[in-house]
């Protein structure tokens, strides 16, 4: 049995009203091909990462936001992919392309854990090849390509890319199946990027950023002309595009997408190019053996957040519940925000101006089956693995206090009776199973019977504390 609303992936969001770690996020870009530099997304704090030594270049740079780690090309006689800390510590080969072979794109997929790149040969066509980040398998994509730039990952099942001669802007399913043509030209598309919150698919085209939905449909233009852009990348917190400029000298400026309003962010640079980010890296947890959180957040506009989630790995679940927490609190009292998202794998919403956390859980036919995954004390309850069955309940009758009577609180989404016990251990381990006081027992077992039938833990003393005022 697995404990009900007991466990989660955290992935806190610090709501506009807080102060947020998320606004030090970096961006990265190329230098000239020698070097990668770094800074915040203001401009501020520009630091030099790597260097090349004498005789090679770099080339393309991807930012692995789970693990944080940055990824980018070395061009010399044996031509190779590496990898380093985010800061450029540490830098190590991740996988030797040989010396008539290079990497000239890259794209990380921060789910499946797979980096995908372009492979150009001395002659012959371009290959697309994705490897898992663990190195347990290689493969190719999609090959005989004219020449590719512009690769893009959606984690939920589509790779995009610009194919050149004629120029073309293509997507296809992560395997490489089912091509299909998104957008043609007479000129020349430089780069594209995601916007996976809104499904917007932006490119450069000329002086011009286009833009359409993820399918293709809806083209558009942004309301902005700009000098040389050469690449272009989505910043997920702010919501705003941010490009590389060729001219002389070079610029990074940001472009707001919905009015084209222009910020230059540096100037006087080097031949900047391939921007990317590790927004969202730092400090995202891991699960019990390593796994990364699917559970991704980003920002749409100034005030709403996005929540996106791959689908859950047991093929009965047909919709998913989203739940709320206050960061700070007992960790499970966090509450019903929606019961169901209508079998989608992501939602839109305006958070409350408090510090707070987001937990998506699988149900069946409307029913809510729970969160698994790590406890905010670091454990998973030796019950909890993901996707087994568990006892079910309905979706939450309130969401605070406020929403019950007055002799009663709001736990787990349920409303429950203050019981006034006086010195129980209910509060302080129990006895294995349950604890000394059975009134107290009984209510708490009501809403957690994994307290009652595996074993009373510090979480079933949060719980008595708050049910029942024994402490």
């Amino acid at each position: 049995m697995k404990r009900t609303l007991r466990a989660a992936i955290l992935l806190p969001f610090l709501a506009v009203a807080s102060a947020s770690p998320l606004l030090a996020a970096k961006m990265y870009w190329n230098v000239d091909t020698t070097d990668i530099d770094r800074a915040e997304l203001d401009g501020g704090d520009l630091e030099n990462i790597l260097s090349c030594p004498v005789a090679c270049t770099l080339g393309p740079l991807a930012i692995d936001i789970v693990d944080s780690k940055i990824y980018f090309a070395v061009h010399q006689f044996d031509n190779t992919i590496e990898r380093a800390e985010l800061n450029g510590s540490s830098p190590q080969m991740f996988k030797n392309l040989g010396p008539q072979t290079t990497a000239t794109d890259f794209a990380v997929d921060p789910v499946a854990r797979d980096l995908y790149f372009v492979q150009v040969g001395d002659e012959g066509p371009d290959t697309i090849i994705r490897v898992a980040l663990d190195l347990s398998l290689t493969e190719i994509v999609l090959s005989g390509l004219n020449p590719v730039r512009g690769l893009n990952v959606d984690p939920a099942g589509k790779i995009y890319w610009i194919e050149q001669g004629p120029t073309r802007l293509r997507r296809a399913n992560l395997d490489g199946s089912n091509a299909e043509v998104l957008a043609t030209s007479l000129g020349v598309f430089m780069d594209a990027t995601l916007d996976l919150q809104s499904g917007t698919i932006y490119w450069i085209q000329g002086s011009e950023v286009r833009r359409a939905d993820l399918d293709g449909s809806n083209p558009g233009v942004v309301p902005v002309a700009l000098s040389g852009p050469n690449s272009i990348a989505f910043e997920p917190i702010s919501g705003q595009l941010y490009l590389t400029l060729s001219s002389d000298p070079g610029q990074i400026v940001r472009v707001d997408p919905d009015n084209g309003d222009v910020v230059v962010i540096l100037s006087d640079l080097l031949a900047p190019a391939e921007i990317a980010f590790d927004s969202g890296a730092a400090g995202v947890p891991m699960i019990a053996g390593g796994i990364p959180p699917s559970l991704l957040v980003g920002k749409v506009g100034m005030t709403d957040i996005h929540l996106a989630w791959p689908a859950s790995c047991e093929s009965s679940d047909d919709d998913y519940a989203v739940y709320e927490g206050m960061l700070g609190a007992v960790f499970d009292t966090h509450v019903s925000k929606f019961c169901s998202t209508g079998g989608a794998l992501e939602v839109s919403f305006t958070p409350d101006a408090e510090s707070s956390y987001y937990v998506v859980v699988p149900t069946v036919a409307r029913v809510v089956e729970g969160s698994y995954g790590q406890t905010s004390f670091g454990l998973r309850p030796p019950s909890t693995t993901p996707c087994l069955s568990q006892n079910s309940r309905e979706c939450s009758e309130c969401e605070r206090d406020d929403d019950c009577s007055a002799l009663e609180v709001c736990l787990h989404g349920t409303c429950s009776v203050l019981a006034c016990l006086q010195g129980c251990d209910c509060c302080s381990g129990g006895n294995g199973l349950g604890c000394d006081c059975p009134e107290c027992e009984n209510i708490v077992c009501a809403i957690d019977p994994f307290c009652c039938e595996r074993f009373w833990d510090m979480l079933c003393d949060a719980e008595a504390a708050q049910l029942c005022d024994c402490c």
